[in-house]
């Protein structure tokens, strides 16, 4: 799997003069989707920006360009399609284990 090449890193003074919109908005189109929720950072870019605090923004910011972790869209939308996955399996078990649970519960009633 190739990774995204880094991107060029926008000066601190740049980030700081940029709209929060702007930033979360940028972070969101490099950044990994588990990054991204690690620092509740992936959603809707305005509803981000709104909860969001810009230092915070750019603190993920920077974070991400030191460790090197970029990710493209079809990367951010393979690793989204795993989560769902993975949810919906342990929810079909957890369902299973009930159903499981309330026959056991019938036998020995």
């Amino acid at each position: 799997r190739s990774k995204m090449s880094a991107p060029d890193r926008v000066s601190m003074s740049d980030l700081e003069g940029m709209g929060k919109k702007d930033l979360v908005d940028a972070l969101q189109k490099i950044a990994p989707l588990s990054f991204l929720q690690e620092h509740k950072l992936n959603g809707k870019v305005d509803a981000v920006a709104k909860r969001a605090n810009k230092d915070k923004v750019i603190a993920a910011y920077n974070e991400l360009h030191d460790k090197g972790i970029f990710s493209t869209d079809e990367e951010r939308e393979k690793e989204k399609l795993a989560l769902d996955l993975e949810k919906t399996k342990l929810e079909e078990e957890k369902a299973a284990a009930a159903a499981q649970k309330a026959g056991d519960d019938d036998a020995a009633a």
